[in-house]
C-alpha cells in the first residue's frame, strides 16, 4: 500500500516556495526601485570611497580589487552567520541518499519506489525551505548594504577620470586601456570587479569551509 504525503508537510513546502518566490519578488522591486537613485547614490558615496580607498586617483585596479575584496568578504560572513551548517549538512546529506535511490528506482524501473520517493521529496522541498529560509531572507539586507558601495566605487572611479569617460590603465598586451569601455556587454572596471570578487568569495568560503571541518574533525 502507498504511502499517502503528509497535507502539513505539504503546506508547508507549498508556503515556503511561495515565502522564497515573495522574497525574491521584494528584491528585484527594491532593485528597480534604487536603480532611479543610482547616479544619486553614486555621486553622493563616491568622494568617501574615493578618499578611503582611491589612493590620490593614481591606482585605479588597487581600488577596485580592495572594494571587490570588502563587499566580498561582507556578502560571505553574512552568509555564514545566518546558515544553520547542521541542518544544511543534514539536508545535503538526505538529498544525496534520495538522488541515490531515485536514479535507482529509475534503472530498474520500479515505479512503486519511484512513487515512494516522489512523495518523500515533499518533506525533502520543505526541509530545503527552513534551511534556506534565513538565506533568502539576508538578499534585501545584502543589497541595502552593498548597492551604495557598489555605486561608490563607480562615482570614485568617475572621480579619477576628472569627469571623463575615459579613465586608462597600461597593461602588458594594451598600453591604453580604458576602464569605461563597455565589452561583453559589461564595462571593463565591472569585469575586473566581478572576477576579482569571484575569486576570492570562492577562496573565503573555501577557507571558512576548511576551518569548520578541521573544528569537527578535532571533536571526533
Amino acid at each position: 500500500m502507498a504511502t499517502r504525503i503528509d497535507p502539513r508537510r505539504a503546506q508547508e513546502a507549498q508556503k515556503a516556495t511561495m515565502s522564497s518566490m515573495m522574497i525574491m519578488l521584494i528584491t528585484m522591486f527594491m532593485l528597480i526601485a534604487i536603480l532611479p537613485f543610482y547616479p544619486v547614490l553614486s555621486a553622493f558615496m563616491g568622494p568617501y570611497i574615493y578618499a578611503a580607498l582611491g589612493f590620490g586617483g593614481k591606482y585605479p585596479i588597487i581600488t577596485i580589487i580592495l572594494m571587490a575584496v570588502i563587499l566580498g568578504s561582507l556578502t560571505t560572513i553574512l552568509r555564514e552567520l545566518v546558515t544553520d551548517w547542521k541542518k544544511m549538512i543534514r539536508y545535503q546529506h538526505k538529498m544525496n541518499q534520495w538522488m541515490k535511490a531515485y536514479r535507482e528506482a529509475l534503472q530498474k524501473k520500479n515505479t512503486y519506489m519511484i512513487k515512494k520517493l516522489q512523495e518523500a521529496q515533499v518533506e525533502l522541498l520543505s526541509e530545503q525551505a527552513d534551511v534556506m529560509k534565513k538565506q533568502q531572507y539576508l538578499y534585501p539586507i545584502t543589497m541595502i548594504l552593498v548597492i551604495p558601495m557598489f555605486a561608490g566605487l563607480y562615482g570614485a572611479l568617475y572621480k579619477m577620470s576628472g569627469g571623463a569617460p575615459e579613465l586608462f590603465i597600461a597593461l602588458p598586451w594594451e598600453p591604453h586601456w580604458n576602464l569605461f569601455d563597455v565589452r561583453y556587454v559589461f564595462p571593463n572596471w565591472l569585469l575586473i570587479y566581478s572576477g576579482v570578487s569571484l575569486i576570492f568569495g570562492t577562496a573565503l568560503t573555501n577557507l571558512i569551509n576548511y576551518i569548520r571541518l578541521r573544528r569537527i574533525l578535532k571533536r571526533v
